[in-house]
């Protein structure tokens, strides 16, 4: 009974092999029949085109070589040509790249740039070199690359965020708003603010000056909330500086003027980082001395002791020994500055306002005051002239519809 089950399963799973063959043979045929009849296709093409288009096809190919070989060049062995040359394709190519793909870009040539650092460093003290200020260089460029590697593309990035934030903006208002009264949207269609502009003239010339004052102030509020550190920068800060506690407290008791004073900082409120530094390095010498010690070397800022090691770099500049006493209270109060300037200082945020340069409105002289006014507000508005012309057509369709406007605006 056994023997007859197996053989009846063998000769299923023989059954069941061929099949399968037969299938991968089919679906082989089936692919070859189907690149064979591509590369016909290819061919009929080829012999369709006049010499002219061959022509410009094979000189198209090796100038795409040509730039090819350009971009994988380094600089200094391009001449002037190839060099102008490059410098457009890279624009081309930043041109078509998403925000994303240009942060992923700048991370990719910090880290070769650090990577050819490692392999100078390694050289030279492979080599015994006695220059340990070329070294030190190297290596201060070196951390100085990977401290930033990790950070994204700022600028890149808040342009982005700005433009999403206005396009979701108009979304989410036009479609809110699409039910009441045109005066009392927030935003709306190109269509029925042409409507609108047809309508009403002097109401729409007053909604569009509320809709373009209400996106300022939007935006601005916007950019005003990327300034400030966020939870995870703030957390980071504070166990940053928590881990230097110890060694900050002595920095701070013997040179208090390292952190701006009470007076200070009211004085220097709403002025930015750079502004507030720049002051305060005039204003204070420690503060002066502090800064330029903690930006020559980056261990100064990394190492758990580096307030101490700032510390002793400044009594051996000012030729300085002793302490300064300041109350517990006092110390305190200083450490929590100093929190609140690392997490400025990770923020790192650009402050520069958005320019808000206007448009100018382009009149002509052959229209009447009411069509010019209805001009200007739609190109405030951001509608095109052909849509604004095609609608004054439609209207212009219905009798008396345009006399009607005319005699409204002048009065």
């Amino acid at each position: 009974m056994t023997s007859k089950v197996e053989q009846a399963i063998k000769i299923a799973e023989d059954i069941n092999k061929v099949k399968e063959n037969d299938i991968k043979a089919k679906a082989d045929q089936d692919a070859k029949e189907s690149e064979e009849a591509l590369k016909v296709q290819e061919k009929e093409k080829l012999d369709a085109q006049t010499p002219e288009e061959k022509e410009a096809i094979a000189k198209a190919v090796v100038k795409e070589a040509e730039d090819a070989k350009v971009l994988e060049t380094e600089d200094k062995d391009l001449n002037d040509e190839q060099k102008t040359r490059k410098g457009v394709l890279l624009k081309e190519k930043e041109d078509k790249m998403t925000p994303d793909e240009r942060i992923q870009g700048i991370k990719d040539s910090t880290q070769k740039r650090i990577d050819e650092l490692i392999g100078k460093i390694k050289n030279l003290e492979d080599n015994d070199s006695k220059n340990s200020e070329e070294i030190k260089r190297i290596q201060t460029e070196k951390d100085a690359l990977e401290s930033k590697i990790d950070q994204p593309h700022k600028a890149e990035t808040k342009e982005k965020l700005v433009s999403d934030f206005k396009v979701n903006l108009i979304q989410e208002f036009t479609e809110a708003d699409k039910d009441k009264p045109l005066a009392e949207r927030r935003e709306m269609t190109d269509e029925d603010l042409e409507q609108f502009l047809l309508d009403d003239l002097p109401g729409a010339t007053r909604w569009v000056a509320r809709q373009e004052r209400r996106r300022e102030l939007d935006v601005e509020k916007f950019e005003h909330s990327l300034t400030q550190p966020t939870d995870a920068q703030k957390q980071a800060a504070k166990e940053f500086l928590d881990s230097q506690g110890a060694s900050l407290k002595k920095l701070i008791s013997k040179y208090p003027q390292i952190l701006p004073s009470d007076e200070q900082k009211t004085r220097l409120a709403g002025k930015t980082q750079a502004e507030v530094k720049k002051v305060l390095m005039e204003e204070s010498e420690e503060y002066r001395m502090c800064q330029e010690i903690t930006d020559s070397d980056p261990k100064y800022i990394q190492q758990v002791d580096g307030p101490e090691l700032v510390m002793a770099e400044m009594d051996k500049r000012l030729n300085k020994s002793g302490s300064v006493t300041l109350t517990e209270a006092e110390i305190n109060q200083k450490i929590q500055d100093g929190v609140e300037a690392e997490i400025a200082r990770r923020a790192n945020i650009d402050e520069t306002p958005a320019s808000k340069g206007g448009k100018k409105v382009d009149k002509t002289v052959q229209k009447s005051s009411f069509e010019k006014k209805q001009d200007e507000i739609a190109k405030k508005a951001g509608l095109s002239q052909d849509s604004l012309d095609a609608a004054r057509a439609r209207r212009n369709e219905i009798p008396g519809a345009a006399n009607n406007d005319k005699t409204s605006f002048e009065e």
